[in-house]
């Protein structure tokens, strides 16, 4: 039986107040209804939701100019938001370092839905080599050594078990006055494993740390750019660290003339192919 938590008296069970001294009953934590616990899932993933442009083919410096400053506001958004990233998890930032090896020869649209994919099926972080497989081959992607270089990167960076990447980068290249964007880069691209120039730039980039620091995203399309406005003699598929960082310094002209931050100008030229600022 039940007893009255102010005067002591026994209760009958079923009364809302003491029969004795009036105080309200107050149910025994025994007999409260179950509350199921609320699940809260903390999700890091690497999407981004597309910011529409419209499309443009500017033939000059001027015109470039005039486009960018249409643009402004939109790629000012985009950078703002990865001017935080760094702030994300461990696993965060490495499904950002997976997202640019997974991007190469695929759009953005789809290489997001698929790390997504490998982070909700718990394979990004500690799926083995073959299941990680398994799951890119069911996404389209024909070259299997990408899930080698994801388990690769993921020991790289692991320490007693866990991610740590962040640490990890941060006693190599952090300093009191700043990162050393440019050894990182070249550390990076040095390791191979899915990982050149061009997505060690992007990586750094995206991870927002890279932002500031005059890196080109080299691919096929901002050659093409470069080229039109007479800025590199020719696209090179493949590019070595010399040609890229020497393109790379044609960009930073282009940047220099039109008035326009590396940043911004990636950001700039691939929206006017896509109509889409993505990252």
């Amino acid at each position: 039986m039940p007893f009255c938590h102010r005067c002591g008296k026994e209760l009958s069970g079923g009364e809302k107040f003491c029969w004795s001294c009036g105080a309200m009953v107050i149910m025994p934590i025994s007999s409260l209804s179950r509350i199921a616990p609320i699940q809260i899932m903390l999700e890091e993933s690497v999407y981004v939701r597309p910011i529409l442009v419209t499309r443009a083919n500017p033939m000059t410096i001027e015109d470039l100019r005039r486009v960018y400053q249409s643009k402004i506001e939109s790629i000012q958004q985009r950078l703002d938001e990865l001017r935080t990233v760094w702030d994300k998890s461990d696993e965060g930032i490495f499904a950002e370092l997976c997202y640019c090896i997974l991007l190469a020869g695929r759009s953005a649209e789809a290489t997001l839905p698929t790390v997504v994919g490998l982070e909700k099926n718990k394979l990004l972080f500690q799926g083995p080599k073959q299941k990680i497989e398994e799951y890119l081959n069911k996404q389209g992607y024909a070259f299997v050594e990408r899930s080698k270089y994801i388990v690769n990167w993921r020991c790289r960076f692991s320490d007693q078990g866990s991610l740590r990447i962040k640490s990890l980068l941060e006693s190599k290249f952090k300093r009191s006055n700043g990162w050393n964007i440019q050894d990182m880069r070249a550390y990076l691209a040095s390791r191979h494993d899915g990982v050149g120039w061009k997505v060690a730039s992007q990586f750094l980039r995206n991870a927002g740390i890279g932002l500031g620091h005059g890196l080109a995203l080299l691919d096929r399309h901002i050659q093409r750019e470069l080229k039109k406005f007479g800025y590199i003699p020719k696209v090179v598929l493949a590019l070595n660290k010399t040609r890229y960082l020497e393109y790379e310094r044609r960009m930073q002209d282009l940047a220099r003339d039109s008035g326009i931050p590396m940043d911004d100008l990636d950001l700039l030229i691939w929206s006017n192919k896509t109509g889409k600022i993505m990252k």
